[in-house]
């Protein structure tokens, strides 16, 4: 009993090295990601004879997510980038999973709401389209690691209703990976699942996916429908617990320092015949 007791309770000088332990790692998590939220932030579009109204309208947004981040205070090093994290109606996904794969990028919008649109007039005839946004932006404070990062061979880009998905997944260095599957509307964890458990890849060590006794289906209801395959590679395992939606998939990837992800994203097209 006594041996159990002791076993129970470290020592004092343990416990306050566990302690502390824990407050850097802390400390060290909190120095290298920080959310801020801005509101209210502008953009705007003129629309021209090139240009149609909705056109007109995704760029406002563009321009107040790049201004959210200025706002926010990420470095002017991304001046010229135009991620979103989804748009109004999820459909410019992709351009996130090219922008938080870029070793520029030190902050991400992590969600946003627009709040107030404006249509005008100015001076010189021409129609203003003006957005304004509420948003949460995800500053890091680390570049993106080179040597992190993955080969897939198999994916096609054009599928049929109902056909299996296998790929071949080859990574540069020992990390965890995670595979998401997204539609407009629709999110899922593709691996790992509750029928294949996650675990620590060998560098230069390719492998097959499904795993033996396995399918991955992709199928849609509709004609044709475009969906994002991502492979998100990192250092460490980094659970994702949420509901499986698109939003709650993007955030969580984007929640992950550049230094410690490296993401490889398809766009497929799933036929319906």
């Amino acid at each position: 009993m006594a041996l159990m007791e002791i076993l129970r309770r470290p020592p004092r000088g343990l416990m306050v090295l566990v302690l502390w332990i824990a407050i850097c790692v802390l400390e060290i998590k909190n120095s290298l990601a920080q959310k801020i939220h801005v509101d209210k932030v502008k953009g705007e579009w003129i629309v021209s004879n090139d240009i149609t109204l909705k056109q007109a309208r995704d760029k406002a947004i563009e321009e107040a997510k790049i201004e959210a981040l200025r706002k926010a205070g990420v470095p002017e090093l991304i001046s010229n980038y135009t991620a979103f994290f989804k748009s109004e109606n999820g459909k410019r996904q992709s351009d996130l999973f090219e922008s938080i794969s870029s070793t520029d990028v030190f902050g991400e919008i992590s969600d946003f709401e627009i709040v107030q649109e404006e249509k005008k007039v100015n001076d010189f005839g021409n129609i203003v389209i003006s957005i304004w946004i509420d948003a949460n932006v995800q500053i890091h404070k680390e570049l993106k690691d080179p040597s992190l990062g993955c080969d897939v061979k198999g994916i096609k880009p054009v599928y049929l209703s109902t056909e299996k998905l296998t790929f071949t997944f080859s990574p540069w260095k020992d990390c965890y990976l995670k595979v998401f599957i997204l539609s407009e509307n629709e999110g899922s964890q593709l691996y790992p699942s509750r029928y294949e458990r996650q675990q620590l890849f060998t560098a230069g060590n390719p492998i097959s996916f499904p795993g033996k006794g396995f399918n991955y289906e992709v199928l849609t209801e509709k004609e044709e429908e475009m969906n994002h395959v991502i492979f998100l590679v990192t250092k460490i395992d980094v659970p994702f617990r949420e509901k499986e939606t698109p939003q709650n998939i993007l955030r969580y990837i984007s929640s992950i320092s550049p230094n410690q992800k490296s993401i490889k994203n398809f766009s497929i097209i799933i036929k319906n015949e």
